[in-house]
């Protein structure tokens, strides 16, 4: 997504901050290949706006294999191991509940 001034003065944002692995990979995520060295400095750089005005901030990517994809892909592995899990304790709980049960008498 491309930073607009008027992105940047309506959302009142002081900083836009970049990880140094988004600099320097083409190829950071499935189906997204865009030579980010090739565009700096032109009016396709995501960051012109914000470069042209100072409040570009990078910070060193101490993942780098961790993209969006790879987030995506943990939360919906999570959600079905969430969902997988409580059906077993759905079925326990039920077929306890379920069960004849005995009592016995206090005397």
């Amino acid at each position: 997504m491309k930073i607009t001034e008027d992105m940047i003065n309506s959302l009142n944002i002081s900083y836009v901050v970049t990880g140094s692995h988004t600099q320097t990979h083409h190829n950071r995520e499935y189906g997204y290949s865009v030579d980010v060295p090739a565009l700096d400095g032109t009016d396709e750089d995501f960051y012109y706006v914000p470069k042209k005005k100072g409040v570009v901030r990078t910070v060193t990517s101490d993942y780098p294999e961790l993209t969006t994809t790879t987030i995506a892909e943990r939360v919906a592995n999570n959600r079905l191991a969430f969902i997988r899990r409580n059906d077993v304790r759905t079925k326990k709980e039920s077929d306890y509940y379920n069960k004849d049960k005995k009592f016995s008498t206090e005397n």
